[in-house]
C-alpha cells in the first residue's frame, strides 16, 4: 500500500479513536460496517506499526481481550500477565492504558481479526452499545458472528445489558471467583492449544 494512502487510513483512524476516548469508555470494536471497513483495511496492510504498551503491538495476537475497561481492567491484566508468565510466546492484546492509542483505530480490528481466540471478561455492562466506535457490543457481534474461539469469564450474576443476556448467557463459561486462580488460567491454556 502506498504511504500516502496509509497515513490518509491513520487520519480517519486517529480521528475516530479521538471520538471514541470522549465516550464512556467502552472496551474495544467498531460500528457497522464501520468495523467491516477497518477490519479489510487492517487485513489488507498487516498491521498498524507502533508498540502498543500492552503486547500485540502491531495488531498481531494469539488471545484479545474482549472488556469494559472501567470494570474490568485489573483482572484482565492479571490473567495476561499470567497467561505470558506460563507461555512466554502466546501474545495477548489487550487495549488500553498504552502510548499509541490514535493507532487504536486500526489496532483494535486488527488484533481482534487475526487473534485465534477471545477471553471476554463478562463484567456487569458488558455488551453495552455506546457512542465508542470500539465497543464491547460490537466485539460480542464479531467474535460471535466469525465464531471465533472464546473463553468467557461471567464477572457478575447478570448482565445488565440485555444483547450480551440474549447472545452469551447460553454460552459455556466460567464464573470469575473474584480473583485470579490458575484454575482459569490452565482452563485457557487448555482451550488454547485445542485451536
Amino acid at each position: 500500500m502506498a504511504h500516502r494512502e496509509t497515513n490518509a487510513i491513520a487520519i480517519a483512524c486517529t480521528a475516530m479513536s479521538i471520538a471514541s476516548r470522549n465516550s464512556d469508555g467502552g472496551g474495544g470494536g467498531g460500528g457497522g460496517g464501520i468495523w467491516s471497513f477497518l477490519g479489510s483495511i487492517a487485513a489488507s496492510i498487516g498491521g498498524g506499526g507502533g508498540a502498543i504498551g500492552r503486547g500485540g503491538g502491531d495488531g498481531q495476537c494469539d488471545i484479545f481481550f474482549s472488556l469494559r475497561l472501567n470494570e474490568a481492567m485489573d483482572e484482565a491484566e492479571e490473567l495476561k500477565a499470567a497467561i505470558e508468565r506460563a507461555r512466554p510466546q502466546v501474545t495477548c492484546f489487550l487495549s488500553g492504558g498504552n502510548p499509541n492509542s490514535a493507532n487504536l483505530g486500526l489496532l483494535i480490528p486488527t488484533a481482534l481479526a487475526n487473534a485465534k481466540m477471545a477471553i471476554v471478561m463478562g463484567s456487569q455492562t458488558y455488551g453495552k452499545k455506546t457512542a465508542s466506535n470500539f465497543s464491547t457490543f460490537e466485539e460480542m457481534q464479531y467474535i460471535l458472528s466469525k465464531q471465533k474461539p472464546m473463553f468467557l469469564l461471567k464477572m457478575c450474576h447478570t448482565w445488565e445489558e440485555p444483547q450480551a443476556e440474549v447472545m452469551l448467557g447460553s454460552r459455556k463459561y466460567k464464573q470469575w471467583p473474584n480473583r485470579l486462580t490458575q484454575e482459569i488460567v490452565d482452563e485457557v491454556l487448555q482451550q488454547y492449544d485445542r485451536l
